[in-house]
């Protein structure tokens, strides 16, 4: 079968010009495809370029197919129905039902849909009572649920999933999961969600030095990866040695043609030949010598070479480092106490009552199905928050929160800008030497805020975090892992576990929660406290 998107030789810039996607080719087909690259490598910009969103500055994209794209953010203000993209289709049906429909209704009529839609609202736990609810009243895990249906109800050949597991509980990772193993179609999908990753056919890598494509899943790509990389470095070793050689076999000719020079100047000066020929003879060695130092160079030009070549293709960055400051919490110190606390969206309770308490260096996760509150329990944690009952009780002050939506001063200004603003008694070196350990350097510092990718943006977060006036005594944590990239995540876990403060988090990440040591959870929305 033929392709069903073609990129060739595509280059993306960011709006400043500079670019960050250069030449990329690569061609989608049947099957499920996932696409990785460390945060900022351009998955996001790629999937909307492949659906027609946007244009790439050169080369050209080719499609054969329908093609669906599911975001990860959609406005807060959008009616449910208008989300799934259905709102004017509905209208239409409506208007012919009610005896109000003309003639272009009922060409563009789609008798199918409301079969489909009574389908699709099942299969995802909605009901017709949601049409008339704004997107912002939905949790975060319903409305990545909403997204999905959107692109099944478009029927497409290819689906684009840009990081389609992010906020979504066990049920809902288990319908994407499903949805997937079921697809017919094509699927790619712009994800570092290990578990999904675990079901796909093939995986293209956009790291440096240049994109890659590995057939199979995660597993097998992780076994080829490092395989990869011992080649690559027993490459780099064999150019050194080469490098050693010619440098070693140039100084071995220079030396034999000085010795032969040497024993010649000393036949010439007994005599006994005539001067033409010794000045032939002169000549002659002169010349020699000349050509092999040409030769030795040429040989240790070509060495080198070659191992600039093998370096650059083990090449990696200065690691990003993730540290907080040390928090100097005492063991016996309340941070926070919650009593009979309730909270309801309109006449809907989500939870309580819930009698909970944070004393010292505790580290807890707060778990529950999509849609029991937990981002509201931490908004109410935070203070952003009224709860509908009860009393709240908290050293705000040393509290630091990190939203799902990693969540800016003035995200039109630079990281560098936000940063100083959040620490003036900084100075502007210093700033960004400190970006630089969490990997915006030189002038990816000056970047702003609201042109980053979603994992991006989060580490902006983290460095502001750690340059709080007073060092966080409780880090507030809603979905830390959405949008970082394996190598990030990683970091963030050893850095988590070296921070000496309590931790508060939200996630569904089975593997972070256990990485960073929790060892109680409040589970919702019955407010049960269980030791793990």
């Amino acid at each position: 079968m033929s392709s069903i998107c073609i990129l060739q030789n595509c280059t993306f810039r960011h709006p400043d010009n500079s670019l960050f996607v250069d030449n990329l080719s690569f061609a989608v087909s049947v099957g499920v495809t996932g696409l990785i690259g460390p945060n900022g490598s351009g998955k996001s910009t790629i999937l909307r370029a492949m659906a027609g969103e946007l244009f790439p500055a050169e080369g050209q994209i080719t499609r054969n197919g329908r093609i669906s794209i599911l975001h990860q953010e959609l406005n807060d203000e959008l009616p449910f129905t208008e989300a799934l993209g259905i709102h004017e289709q509905l209208a239409v049906l409506s208007r012919i039902v009610e005896g109000q429909g003309d003639e272009d209704d009922f060409a563009a009529a789609d008798w199918t849909l409301e079969d489909r839609l009574a389908q699709i609202l099942r299969q995802f736990g909605f009901s017709e009572a949601d049409f008339t609810r704004l997107v912002g009243s939905f949790s975060g895990g319903q409305r990545t649920r909403i997204s999905l249906m959107r692109v099944l109800l478009e029927e497409p050949d290819l689906v684009l999933l840009d990081e389609p597991t992010n906020n979504l509980d066990r049920a809902g990772r288990e319908l994407i999961f499903n949805f997937l193993r079921d697809w017919n179609g094509s699927a790619l999908i712009a994800s570092h969600d290990r578990e999904l990753l675990e079901i796909v056919d093939s995986i293209i890598d956009l790291a440096p030095p240049e994109p890659r494509l590995f057939g199979g899943n995660w597993s097998a790509y992780v076994v080829e990866q490092q395989a990869e990389r011992e080649r690559r470095i027993k490459e780099l070793e064999h150019r050194k040695q080469e490098v050693a050689t010619a440098i070693r076999h140039a100084q071995t000719s220079a030396e034999r043609q000085a010795r032969r020079n040497k024993t010649g100047k000393a036949a010439a000066g007994r005599g006994g030949q005539p001067k033409i020929v010794l000045n032939a003879m002169a000549s002659q060695a002169e010349n020699s010598s000349g050509r092999l130092r040409e030769q030795a160079a040429q040989q240790i030009e070509m060495a080198q070479a070659n191992y600039d070549r093998a370096q650059q293709s083990v090449a990696v960055e200065d690691p990003i480092r993730i540290a907080f400051p040390r928090s100097q919490l005492p063991a016996n110190r309340q941070l926070l106490t919650l009593e009979q606390v309730t909270c309801a969206f309109g006449e809907t309770p989500l939870f309580g009552p819930l009698n909970f308490s944070v004393t010292g260096p505790e580290r807890i996760a707060i778990v529950g199905p999509n849609g029991s509150g937990k981002t509201s329990l931490l908004k109410i944690i935070s203070g952003k928050l009224a709860p509908t009952a009860g009393r709240v009780i908290a050293k705000r002050e040393r509290f630091a929160l990190l939203d799902q939506h990693a969540r800016v001063a003035d995200p039109e200004q630079s990281i560098l800008h936000n940063v100083m603003r959040q620490a003036p008694e900084m100075g502007r070196g210093q700033a960004h030497e400190i970006l630089a350990q969490f990997g915006f350097r030189n002038t990816s510092a000056l970047l702003a805020v609201d042109t980053l990718s979603g994992g991006e943006r989060l580490r902006a977060c983290l460095a502001m975090m750690a340059l709080a006036p007073q060092p966080p005594q409780l880090l507030i944590l809603d979905e830390p892992t959405n949008h970082l990239d394996l190598e990030t995540i990683s970091l963030l876990e050893a850095a988590l576990n070296d921070y000496d403060g309590s931790l508060l988090v939200v996630s569904h990440d089975r593997d972070f929660l256990e990485n960073i040591g929790i060892t109680r959870r409040l589970v919702l929305p019955q407010g049960d406290v269980q030791p793990v």
